[in-house]
Order: structure tokens, then C-alpha cells, then sequence
């Protein structure tokens, strides 16, 4: 008889950070005979972290009846069909942020993750079906492109570890930064703390942003989109005052980077006042090589036009002086006007054109490449360990990435919008027991196939398959004996992680 392979690593987490409890406290039950709210979250979590061994979100009755969850949660696999799940998702709607909040708590408490600083971005989550009447549900933009149905998913998450701390359900045209100021008092009530330090991309940190920060008592960091002579002041800073720094990446071992740690005053347009803070120019040889290389091909880009204008001089529309100077000044971008430069002379239909390339000048831009800027207004922190905590906004990536593959939240076919922002919470409950998962990991050092460390998904792997052998039943329906069947890599993994015998989860019904 099969079970959900990932029970043994996914229902010690679940038990412990006490979710089923949870939603029975703030969604209680009407007097009769039901099954609690409780164990029908307990079991969408469940069935989401299967990895591969899952069904779409609906006819959940008939996976339950082939995993046999009735072992595992004490009730018969019929009572999982998706009229009793859509009633659990209204109760759950209502209790999002307290449920949420609860967790979160306990298991900031119960393993020990420090929240100093958190990085807060935003994702889309894309839907399928109708959703005229929906306040949520809009077009929007995301990763580059328009889709005609999304949300948008705010997520904060801890520097250390990436156990994610707090999202909110967005319209999907919601813009973030207007969201900055409001999204962190929540954050900081749940926390209750004031003192941290936001970690956010281009999107995320603006002058606004700065002094909304401020207002709350919080600190950002992060990159700026700077003016033109902010630009400047960032790349005239002396190559030779850089200071290397200690961080490396895994993935790039051979880039090296470098900070000029100085001071920049930040002023805006229709800003009465202008705001001081502290600037790190930091440099990256592989965005170096990138930004030489692209600025390379695109020179070579602008050659072969200037060679092509030159062939057609003097035919057709090129005749004119004024046709042909027009083309001359598209096929140069701003960004190489200093180092091509081009002569058209002579008169209509007796046309000359010469252009040149600067080596000097293009030498002299590439001394600056692999340089930008973060901005912060910490300055108890040495440059070292600011950019540390900055390159750890990976983690807020890397969540959204298991939300949409490990966990595959979309497309998303629920009609209800309250239904829509109870499985986005019951999503993120799932993508913090993932978290907790890995942590667990990373402490007990389990080793990776293929990896310095075994990540929630390469444990999943090998939970790949998981039976109970049941013996003949007595009078009462229950077995005369029955055996798990667990390998012995399965075994070495739940001993590692200090994860308790999967048998006592075990409930046998009569």
C-alpha cells in the first residue's frame, strides 16, 4: 500500500509547528459530526510537498484513496473531496494573517532563525479561466512580459536561512513601492521588533522608500536608480581606492569583487530637501567581462551599419544629405557617441561619409564597467558585511523559484477571491516547511549528491517512494500486523536529521 513518499521529512515540521492546531483555534468547527478545518490544511500541505507524486488541485478525494492518507490522518480519504476543501479555503480566508502570523512565530522560536535583516520583493502568479469580477485578478506585467490574468505575491523573507516571513496577495497591476511603507508596519507588528534592515532590488528602494523607512525605524539597502550625475560620481570613483572583498560566489568562484565605500547626496526633482547616505560602488570582474563584451558586440553592430550606410550613398533615399544623416544618427546609440564618430560631406547625390573608432576613449569607458551602486544608510556595518547581507537576496528568489516548481502554484484555476488568498497562504505554509526542511539540513550536514550541502528538493528525490505492508485483518478491520517499508538511504537521512520513527504516524482505523 503506497503513502505520500515525503510524509516521514513533511509531517514532523508540520506537527511541530503545530498548523493543524493552529486553524482549529481560529476556524472552529459548528457543533456536529465534521471533520476539522485542521486536518483538511494539514492535508493540502501534505499532498503539495510531493514533489512529483502529486495531482492537480482537484479530485483530491481520489489521491487521498491512493496514497491511503487515511493512515496518516485518521480519516477516510473520502472526506478530502474538494466541496469539503473549497469550505475549509472560506474559514481559512478569513484567519489568513493571524494563521500566518502564528506559525510564523513558532517557528522563528522553535528553530532558532534569526531575523537581523529581510528581503522583500515582489512575483506574479499567473491564473486560468474567467475572472471579470475579480479585485485581484488584473493584467499586469511580469518577468518582462504582459499577461492578461495575475496576481501579485509580496514576500518578505529572513536574510539567513530564507525562511519566509510575511506575503501579501497584490492586484496583479499593483505597483511596489507605493507598498513599501505599509507592507513593513505590518511586518514589524508581527515581528515586533522595528530596528531591521530591508534588503530590496530596483523596484523595491526609491527616495520615497527611504524616507518611509525611516519614518518606521527600519534601515534598506540596496541598489538605486541613480541620475546622470550620480552616474557619474559613481563611475569616476578611483580604481585604485577599491578595497577587495570576501565574498564569493559558489556558482562563479573566479570573480572577484571590490568596494569603494563613500558618501552620496541624493536629491529629486520636486524633493524640497536632498538626503546624504552612505554608497558602495562595487565592482565585479564577471560583470566586467560581461560589460566589455556587450559593449564589444554592439560597437561591432553599429560598424557593420555605418558600412552598410556608406554602400548605399548616393542610391535611392540616400541621395539627400538629410535622409542620410538621419540613419547616421540612429545607428550610433548615446552610449557610443564617444567613441564612434562619423563625417558626412558633400552636397545631394554627392555624398562622403568617414568614421572612426576611438580606441582610447573605448578603453577609457571600459575601466568602468562591472561597476554599480547599492545605497544604504547603515553605517554600524562594515562594507564587507553589508554586501554579504546583500547577496543574500537570492533567497527571496530562490522561494519564488520553489513556489513555481517545487510547489508549481500556477496557473490557478479558483473562481472565489477569498478562496484565492486562503491557497496562496496554504501555499506559503507549505513553501515554510520546505524552508525548514533545508535548514534542517544545512545544521545536520547532509552531504548533496551533487552538491556541497542535500537542499529540501534533493531530499525529496530520494523520498521518491514510500509503503506500508498490512497484514490480514481482524475482527475490528485493524491488521493483524503491519510493516513500513523505508530504505536505507531514507533512514540514514530521517537519523541525520534527528526526525522522529515515521511509524509513529501511523493511525490504523478500524
Amino acid at each position: 500500500m503506497r503513502l505520500p513518499p515525503t510524509f516521514p521529512v513533511v509531517l514532523p515540521i508540520i506537527r511541530k509547528l503545530r498548523i493543524a492546531q493552529y486553524v482549529d483555534e481560529l476556524c472552529p468547527m459548528k457543533a456536529g459530526d465534521h471533520e476539522p478545518h485542521g486536518v483538511m490544511v494539514e492535508f493540502l500541505i501534505l499532498h503539495l510537498l510531493q514533489s512529483m507524486d502529486r495531482y492537480p488541485l482537484y479530485k483530491m478525494d481520489q489521491w487521498a484513496e491512493r496514497h491511503h492518507v487515511e493512515l496518516l490522518l485518521g480519516c477516510e480519504a473520502s472526506k478530502f473531496n474538494d466541496h469539503r476543501l473549497g469550505r475549509a479555503l472560506d474559514a481559512v480566508s478569513d484567519v489568513v494573517c493571524a494563521l500566518e502570523s502564528k506559525v510564523v512565530t513558532r517557528a522563528l522560536r522553535c528553530y532558532e532563525i534569526p531575523v537581523l535583516a529581510v528581503h522583500w520583493d515582489l512575483t506574479h502568479i499567473l491564473f486560468s479561466g474567467a475572472y471579470d469580477r475579480s479585485e485581484v485578478v488584473r493584467p499586469g506585467y511580469g518577468n518582462g512580459a504582459m499577461h492578461a490574468k495575475q496576481v501579485h505575491e509580496s514576500l518578505y523573507v529572513s536574510s539567513e536561512h530564507g525562511f519566509p516571513l510575511m506575503h501579501n496577495v497584490l492586484p496583479g497591476n499593483a505597483q511596489q513601492a507605493p507598498l513599501a511603507e505599509e507592507l513593513l508596519l505590518a511586518l514589524q507588528d508581527r515581528l515586533k521588533t522595528t530596528n531591521l534592515i530591508v534588503i530590496a532590488d530596483c523596484a523595491g528602494l526609491s527616495y520615497d522608500i527611504m524616507d518611509a523607512y525611516t519614518r518606521a525605524g527600519a534601515h534598506f539597502l540596496g541598489p538605486l536608480e541613480v541620475t546622470a550625475s550620480e552616474r557619474e560620481l559613481m563611475l569616476a570613483a578611483p580604481a585604485e581606492q577599491f578595497v577587495e572583498l570576501s565574498y564569493h560566489s559558489k556558482r562563479d568562484k573566479h570573480c572577484v569583487h571590490s568596494c569603494y565605500d563613500t558618501m552620496m547626496v541624493i536629491k529629486r526633482d520636486k524633493k524640497s530637501s536632498s538626503r546624504t547616505v552612505r554608497a558602495l560602488v562595487i565592482h565585479s570582474t564577471s560583470k566586467h567581462k560581461a560589460d566589455s563584451a556587450e559593449r564589444r558586440g554592439k560597437l561591432q553592430k553599429v560598424l557593420a551599419r555605418l558600412q552598410d550606410i556608406s554602400r548605399f550613398l548616393n542610391k535611392s533615399h540616400y541621395t539627400k544629405f538629410s535622409f542620410a544623416l538621419r540613419q547616421l544618427v540612429k545607428a550610433v546609440p548615446p552610449e557610443l557617441a564617444g567613441v564612434v564618430t562619423y563625417d558626412l560631406q558633400g552636397e545631394d547625390k554627392h555624398l562622403r561619409l568617414r568614421f572612426t573608432v576611438d580606441e582610447a576613449a573605448l578603453e577609457q569607458m571600459e575601466q568602468t564597467d562591472g561597476r554599480y551602486l547599492l545605497v544604504t544608510d547603515v553605517t554600524d556595518e562594515s562594507a564587507d558585511a553589508l554586501f554579504r547581507t546583500y547577496k543574500q537576496h537570492t533567497a527571496v528568489e530562490a522561494r519564488f523559484c520553489h513556489l513555481k516548481t517545487d510547489l508549481t502554484i500556477e496557473p490557478v484555476w479558483l473562481r472565489r477571491d477569498n478562496r484565492i488568498a486562503a491557497l496562496i497562504a496554504i501555499f506559503m505554509l507549505a513553501l515554510a516547511v520546505y524552508a525548514i526542511l533545508g535548514i534542517c539540513s544545512e545544521r545536520a550536514k547532509l552531504e548533496g549528491d551533487h552538491y556541497h550541502k542535500m537542499t529540501a528538493r534533493q531530499i525529496f528525490f530520494h523520498f521518491d517512494y514510500v509503503a506500508i505492508l498490512m497484514g490480514p485483518a481482524r475482527a475490528d478491520g485493524t491488521p493483524e500486523y503491519w510493516e513500513l517499508i523505508i530504505r536505507d538511504d531514507q533512514a540514514y537521512i530521517l537519523q541525520q536529521l534527528g526526525f522522529p520513527d515515521p511509524e509513529t504516524h501511523i493511525q490504523l482505523l478500524p
